[in-house]
């Protein structure tokens, strides 16, 4: 689930035109950005199933970045950090959505993922439903939240920079697709990891871009 996760962020948009694009694409990839941050230091783990080659999908050991607990913390965090830099009015508005943007993010991989997502330590129950078994409904499942935020966000009274990110979202969903359908071999640990944290921080820095473009439009 990738695309999925920057659609919670559009929709998040949506609610608050208030809040910046890039920050929310952030706070929904945030534990994504643990995660892979983590893996580079060999806190977490990632492991290439021998049946890669079939399934396409990789397996993870991620208590501190994707566990219930972890997930509620990170939410807390986020929110309240939103929340301390927000405005008057704002503030509670902010740390509100900021949280469910980023706890979004656990109930979305909830859906994909096969039961590795800890309750709390490693060694807790596991939750996942494992659509990624089934990558035809797994892909299914992005194309309908991608097109429905897309939908949603262009309906918000924006300028015509928000084209830029719907352009981004449907060429990250073709990429997806490609290299899940594709790929015979799985990535190592190292180039997953910076890849996925190189197109994280690239699609926050357009969502920033995208805004301060939104504004000088509006001025």
């Amino acid at each position: 689930m990738l695309v999925g996760h920057y659609g919670v962020a559009l929709l998040v948009k949506r609610l608050e035109p208030r809040l910046n694009l890039g920050l929310l694409f952030g706070a929904a990839m945030l534990q994504d950005l643990v995660l892979w941050g983590l893996v580079l230091y060999g806190v977490e783990n990632v492991h290439s199933p021998a049946d890669y080659s079939h399934g396409r999908f990789l397996t993870f050991d991620f208590p501190y970045s994707h566990g219930l607990l972890a997930s509620l913390l990170w939410a807390l965090m986020a929110g309240s950090g939103g929340a301390w830099f927000a405005l008057g009015n704002l503030r509670a508005r902010t740390f509100l959505l900021l949280a469910a943007a980023v706890f979004s993010h656990f109930l979305l991989d909830v859906l994909v993922h096969v039961p590795e997502i800890p309750l709390f330590g490693q060694q807790s129950r596991k939750l996942g439903f494992g659509l990624w078994k089934h990558l035809p409904l797994a892909i299914s499942l992005e194309l309908v939240l991608a097109t429905c935020a897309s939908i949603i966000y262009l309906r918000s009274p924006e300028p015509t920079a928000k084209r830029v990110v719907i352009g981004m979202m449907m060429t990250l969903l073709a990429v997806l697709t490609a290299s899940q359908l594709w790929a015979s071999q799985p990535p190592s640990s190292t180039q997953v990891a910076v890849s996925s944290l190189f197109l994280i921080l690239t699609t926050c820095g357009i969502g920033v871009w995208v805004d301060r473009h939104s504004n000088g439009e509006k001025t």
